[in-house]
């Protein structure tokens, strides 16, 4: 009998994983405002879910500091510090330019393409009123980003803090789109990116991770 394992049975997507972006949306939507209890039973309840996938999603997104949890408190919606915010966004920024001279001289035509792509979309979720799914495709913009040539060790630390550059980056598009484009405040990456010039790519993601440090600053 072989001992072999069919990999075809596994799932791309875990269940949990599921319940923890829908949660996480509906933090971004201000359905649960900083410091709200995350009740499981509710949740479970309203996802059609069993309270098992419910609270590994609550773990994940403990994890991600978007939620924390304490005795007698119970899972909660983590409040929104200012010292959290900028020590979060100075190591995105230092992740995201760590690797400007490699992105530079590594990016190909794929890669443009695709950045081009969730600029496109981006920009179509913002006409349609979707701040969720530009939030989303601002996330994906700079994740594919870092495939370009980050190494592991960046990517991995990039991804501890997840939970915590979505919620930014929620509550600064949803500031920013008041004004301008969330879309083509990207433009200027995929342009140094397509020039394949690391000092203007360098600049490029500063001054962009500095849009998002300035539409969070006053709250």
């Amino acid at each position: 009998m072989s001992n072999a394992f069919d990999f075809r049975q596994v799932k791309p997507r875990l269940l949990y994983e599921t319940a923890a972006d829908q949660i996480r949306r509906a933090i971004h939507a201000g359905k649960y405002a900083p410091g709200s209890r995350l009740n499981e039973v509710e949740i479970a309840r309203s996802l059609s879910l069993s309270r098992g996938p419910v609270r590994e999603a609550l773990r994940l997104l403990e994890q991600e500091g978007v939620a924390t949890s304490a005795p007698q408190k119970g899972v909660r919606v983590a409040q929104i510090s200012r010292r959290d915010a900028a020590d979060a966004l100075a190591l995105r920024e230092t992740l995201e330019t760590l690797a400007s001279e490699e992105t530079a001289a590594n990016v190909n035509d794929e890669d443009i393409a695709d950045l081009a792509d969730i600029i496109d979309a981006m920009s179509a979720a913002e006409q349609a009123g979707d701040i969720l799914d530009a939030v989303d495709l601002d996330y994906a913009f700079h994740e594919r980003f870092l495939e370009i040539a980050s190494t592991e060790t960046t990517k991995r630390v990039w991804r501890s803090i997840a939970g915590q550059i979505r919620m930014y980056q929620a509550l600064g598009d949803t500031a920013w789109i008041q004004s301008g484009s969330v879309a083509q405040s990207h433009q200027p990456i995929l342009d140094a990116l397509k020039s394949r010039d690391s000092t203007r790519l360098h600049a490029a993601i500063i001054s962009h991770i500095e849009e998002n440090r300035s539409s969070i600053r006053n709250l």
